[in-house]
């Protein structure tokens, strides 16, 4: 089911209508190369790892799931490196 206005745009929910896991798809294939997320997207993954999950494309080109859970699990394991990939700057100007 697709979510509204939340970073992770798709959801699924149990058959009494609580949210179970919310998705973020990417059609890349992280075993192939790496994949740049946006930073809440990362931080909701590795803070709360039973809840969120990317959809991503494995080396067929074929949808497999990434939860937060095997994320942090690769990262817990030195498998994963993640870096900012991105920072947004902002000059401030005198009034």
């Amino acid at each position: 089911m697709k979510s509204h206005g939340e970073s992770f745009h798709w959801e699924r929910r149990t058959a009494s209508g609580v949210i179970a896991r919310y998705y973020w798809p990417f059609d890349q294939c992280l075993d192939l190369k790496p994949i740049v997320v946006p930073m809440d997207v990362w931080f909701l993954l590795d803070s709360k790892p039973d809840q969120y999950s990317l959809i991503l494309a494995d080396e067929n080109g074929d949808p497999i799931e990434r939860s937060g859970t095997e994320l942090r699990e690769l990262k817990d394991r030195q498998m994963l490196n993640v870096y900012p990939a991105t920072y947004r700057l902002v000059l401030q100007r005198g009034s």
